[in-house]
């Protein structure tokens, strides 16, 4: 399990993070994330 309180998440959180931020940026940009993926 994941320990959050000892930084547990930090890679899935910037894994995760970093998907999030393209998938808005390609969204406002009116690209397909499907290409960029």
């Amino acid at each position: 399990m994941l320990d959050i309180r000892r930084g547990g998440l930090g890679i899935p959180g910037a894994v995760i993070g970093g998907a999030l931020a393209m998938w808005l940026y390609l969204r406002k940009k009116k690209m397909s994330f499907a290409v960029w993926a």
